[in-house]
């Protein structure tokens, strides 16, 4: 009978145990999801803009500046990966207080997403080929002014970061949605400072005619010139 109570207990206090481990797991995989968002486009931020300025950077490092460049790029595209996956996470482990719902119908945040989301992913992909190796490693002696970069100074920047917002419309968190939003309003004008100061440096007055001729992040209106082209 001793043996037995004392198994018995045993059972209750693993199964105890067992109860408690899943409940906190419960609970702390939401929020490790969020801070690990959170995280992953803090990171994403701070070394993308690091990584725009090699000709800053070169006077204090030396020529190794633009390899850092385009290691911290490749840095950057996995913390954005991760910051991906935790907003898609989102669905499954929201946390409960913060899970405000864009809309009781989640397909239809699914199809608002996707309509918005497919044309920045296109013209985003467009300037990623017709960028070539700048989208990973900065030119040192070529402005990048040819495709969509005729037009628009940040064609891939402002279809972009917008994207990860869009990404949350879609999971239907308002959430999240309005930190991202926040982000990319924020991120934006600071990105496009960071970046064309270090490329007045690298081009000096030929970089600034491109900027009076074109817009950051919206075509002005084209000249007879690129009309014609």
């Amino acid at each position: 009978m001793i043996d037995n109570s004392i198994g018995i207990e045993v059972v209750l206090h693993k199964g105890f145990l067992s109860m408690v481990f899943h409940i906190t797991l419960r609970i702390m995989w939401p929020i490790v999801n969020l801070i690990s968002l959170i995280l992953s486009f803090v990171g994403l931020a701070v070394v993308y803009l690091i990584s725009l300025q090699p000709k800053k950077r070169e006077s204090k490092v030396g020529a190794k500046a633009w390899k850092q460049s385009k290691n911290l790029r490749t840095v950057g595209f996995f913390c954005e990966t991760l910051g991906v996956i935790n907003i898609i996470l989102w669905i499954k482990i929201p946390i409960p207080k913060l899970d405000w719902k864009i809309t009781q119908n989640p397909s239809i945040a699914l199809i608002i997403a996707l309509s918005l989301g497919i044309p920045c992913l296109i013209i985003m992909s467009i300037g990623v080929v017709q960028a070539g190796k700048e989208s990973w490693e900065p030119h040192r002696h070529e402005i990048l002014n040819h495709g969509l970069y005729r037009y628009v100074r940040h064609p891939q920047a402002i279809t972009e970061f917008p994207l990860f917002a869009i990404i949350a419309f879609g999971v239907n968190s308002w959430f999240i949605f309005s930190i991202l939003t926040l982000y990319t309003i924020i991120y934006l004008p600071i990105m496009k400072v960071v970046e064309e100061n270090d490329l007045i440096r690298r081009f000096g007055d030929k970089y600034k005619a491109y900027q009076i001729e074109t817009g950051a992040f919206f075509p002005k209106r084209m000249s007879k010139s690129k009309k014609l082209l």
